[in-house]
């Protein structure tokens, strides 16, 4: 169901004109060195380390924000950091079960950057959970702070016509650095533009109810999501 993986069930007492409390699950993938844990801790706590940490096991974190486009939400993202290689299947469900939005680091300086985007994104586990969930998958090109301005609009060409070939499940790539915060706080936040995607498609799912006028049992799941979304003021006193 949809909607309803986004959204903890309201009390029954809460006001329905407050804001929603969204929660937007991020799963970081990459090869080793890809720069996955430095976006993880810039992001979450503010802090960066230019020693390599080899990350073991993945590991979850999450930051809370306030957004208010197109609705007004009080955001949680839930950011899970993970090895280039997870072994343990319990893991993997844990971190890819119900992701929103799958994130794809690939190291600027680590040469056939598009290539290494092709082979995540046509990932036997990538693919798999892009069926089961329809994530938003979005290519982070860390380290942009070292990379030259021409590079940078060479690499743009070829992935923004990724982004355009219907054949690949990639929506959009974004260059960033977590030594200098380069998009990864304040009005370029990546994190929050994701966010607001989903949010755009959960207020299109919304209109779409609103204006669906039957119940098809071929779609269990519409009168309970007409419930617990659409619940008349009239209950309140």
């Amino acid at each position: 169901m949809f909607l309803k993986r986004f959204f903890p069930a309201k009390p029954k007492h809460q006001d329905f004109d407050a804001p929603e409390d969204l929660k937007v699950k991020c799963a970081l993938v990459g090869n080793a060195k890809s720069g996955k844990t430095a976006v993880f801790k810039r992001y979450l706590i503010n802090e960066f380390d230019d020693e390599y940490i080899h990350t073991e096991k993945a590991q979850l974190g999450s930051r809370v924000c306030l957004i208010n486009e197109p609705l007004l939400a009080t955001l949680t993202v839930e950011l899970w950091d993970t090895p280039e290689v997870i072994e343990d299947p319990n893991q993997i469900h844990r971190v890819f079960s119900d992701a929103h939005v799958l994130v794809i680091c690939v190291d600027v300086l680590s040469g056939g950057v598009v290539d290494f985007v092709n082979a995540w994104i046509e990932n036997e586990l990538v693919q798999y959970y892009v069926k089961e969930n329809q994530p938003i998958i979005c290519a982070l090109i860390t380290k942009c702070d070292f990379c030259a301005p021409s590079q940078l609009e060479s690499l743009a060409v070829e992935l923004d016509e990724l982004v355009r070939d219907p054949n690949k499940s990639l929506d959009l790539w974004v260059a960033v650095s977590a030594k200098d915060k380069s998009n990864l706080e304040g009005q370029t936040d990546i994190f929050k533009r994701l966010s607001r995607m989903i949010l755009m498609r959960i207020v299109e799912e919304r209109h779409r109810l609103r204006h669906q006028v039957s119940y098809d049992a071929n779609r269990g799941d519409f009168e309970l999501l007409h419930q617990a979304l659409f619940k008349k003021k009239s209950t309140r006193k």
